[in-house]
């Protein structure tokens, strides 16, 4: 495949970014997010690119939101014929995201990041996991009118999504760049996010790895247009109903006017530091975290009390998510739906979600115990869980859900 000399930079780039963070591996299948946008088509010219040069298999997954009718409709005209002229293994999906998103009770955004999130994995499933074949007579199209996302399948497609475990069979690769990780850094900002919402989008995320993360649009666009590639443009990305579109068309550009300087390789300098400082961290806490075990694997509030009060809210967390992943595990195995618990990076409802106001509150309670100002105490917390804090302990208890 000739490049241009401009894409064959900007690609060879690229190359050398997945070498560095481990995003494709040689042999290592991948299952390609592709929407028709420029940054998506970009991906799937470099994937088709890159794997003549590492050799590795790969398949193309589009997601119909059903949302902009016919204009969607053409997008997935556009990749089809993209992939059935280059004999790329194809596969589309359509849900209706609108109504999935009333049926659940979350936003259209995120229940849409869902769909596509289980609709990759069950693609690299059926591909990578099942044997089948990759030729160009795996070009089809598979609809699901009727697909139901339950709580279980969202803990699921998380779980399986944001656990990094390199001994799965697939990774999913998506076109994100570095304008969407400076967006998503400012609206962690706003959210009030700690050290870890800094970092933003990650090169790996799990099974989900982003090779244009170090890139910016307007590159993605300039060699699109050297290389004669076409795109689409979807209507959505203009309306402000959505936080990041008004992030990106207003807040931007104001950032620029006003202080006199491009936003985007600012906020991904913090980001990188932030990973940085993360990483850190977090190796502090899961030590902390094993030194302050005891014998029967509660915590021992002393020493929990012992520890910087930033490290002691890291260690609450970690081992709130680890006594919930045990029992999770234990679930999935027996395909139980009685107990949930979404401790992933795709947001829950607030009664789903263990927030840092949890945390804090936690540690509020073990420090009222240790001082004596109380002799035990508790504190409900999501997934039918409640949090003891009493005889030097600290210690987590699942409660049941009622059966009517």
């Amino acid at each position: 495949m000739h490049l241009p000399r401009k894409t064959y930079r900007l690609f060879s780039n690229v190359a050398q970014f997945c070498v560095t963070h481990q995003l494709i591996e040689p042999g290592r299948p991948i299952v390609a997010g592709i929407s028709g946008g420029v940054d998506s088509v970009m991906l799937l010219a470099f994937l088709h690119w890159y794997a003549e040069q590492v050799n590795f298999p790969f398949v193309v997954c589009h997601v119909n939101h059903m949302i902009r009718g016919e204009e969607a409709d053409q997008d997935e005209v556009l990749v089809r014929a993209y992939c059935h002229e280059r004999a790329i293994p194809f596969e589309s999906v359509k849900a209706p995201v609108t109504d999935m998103a009333r049926e659940i009770g979350r936003g259209i955004e995120e229940t849409g990041r869902i769909v596509r999130r289980a609709a990759f994995l069950n693609i690299g499933r059926r591909y990578f996991e099942k044997n089948t074949l990759l030729t160009s007579d795996s070009v089809k199209s598979e609809e699901f009118p009727s697909l139901k996302i339950s709580e279980g399948d969202v803990h699921r497609a998380a779980k399986e999504g944001t656990i990094t475990d390199m001994t799965t069979t697939f990774d999913v690769a998506l076109g994100h760049h570095m304008n969407d990780r400076a967006e998503s850094i400012l609206m962690h900002i706003g959210r009030g996010s700690g050290i870890a919402g800094l970092v933003g989008i990650r090169p790996r995320d799990g099974r989900f790895v982003r090779p244009f993360l170090n890139v910016r649009l307007e590159e993605l666009v300039d060699s699109a247009q050297e290389l004669d590639v076409v795109w689409r443009e979807d209507a959505t990305n203009e309306s402000s109903d959505y936080l990041r579109n008004r992030i990106r068309h207003f807040l931007m550009p104001i950032w620029h006017d006003v202080l006199g300087y491009d936003p985007v390789p600012r906020l991904v300098s913090l980001g990188d530091l932030a990973a940085e400082d993360e990483k850190t961290l977090t190796q502090f806490a899961n030590n902390a975290l094993i030194d302050a075990r005891l014998s029967d694997q509660s915590l021992s509030i002393s020493a929990v009390c012992a520890l910087p009060k930033g490290l002691a809210l890291r260690v609450i967390r970690l081992f709130f998510e680890e006594e919930t992943k045990l029992v999770d595990d234990e679930d999935l195995a027996h395909e139980e739906d009685d107990y949930e618990f979404f401790m992933s990076s795709i947001p829950m409802k607030d009664n789903k979600t263990f927030s840092a106001n949890h945390a804090v509150s936690l540690l509020d309670l073990i420090y009222r115990v240790d001082t004596g100002e109380m002799i035990e105490g508790a504190l409900n917390l999501p997934g039918n869980v409640t949090a003891y804090a009493k005889n030097g302990r600290f210690f987590l208890v699942r409660e049941k859900k009622n059966v009517t």
